[in-house]
């Protein structure tokens, strides 16, 4: 054969096929977290890498992040509800459209606001946190 394992059922190929699974967990954590940025979905979206069926089964392996305990690593929530937005066709097409990346910026800021500002009253006692 090419001299490379073939990667165990449910598990795509590795690109890097001597990684350790160390190196591999640091691999796929730093990718699923780049998920979090609605422009970087952007350009996968304008690069062609959603209309790839190899790259969208990649997207689907990577759902087991969504869950314990490897989503107890991973800093930035959107990143997972984007993942899972991105097992749908629907949306990996949609994200193509400036305006759809626009308006994913904004509500992922409306949320940051909303989470800073309930925290801020939370440990001011500043009164109900807004729902």
């Amino acid at each position: 054969a090419n001299g490379q394992d073939s990667a165990p059922a449910g598990q795509p190929p590795s690109i890097v096929t001597a990684a350790t699974e160390e190196e591999r967990f640091a691999l796929e954590l730093e990718f699923v977290s780049s998920l979090a940025n609605p422009a970087y979905l952007h350009h996968l979206a304008m690069h062609g890498y959603f209309d790839d069926e190899s790259f969208v089964m990649f997207l689907e392996y990577l759902l087991y992040w969504t869950k314990p305990p490897y989503c107890q690593h991973v800093q930035y929530p959107h990143a997972l509800a984007f993942l899972e937005l991105l097992q749908t066709s629907a949306f990996r097409a949609a994200i193509k459209n400036g305006n759809v990346k626009q308006a994913c910026q904004q509500q992922q800021f409306a949320s940051w606001t909303f989470l800073r500002d309930n925290a801020a009253r939370a440990a001011y006692g500043l009164g109900e946190t807004t729902t």
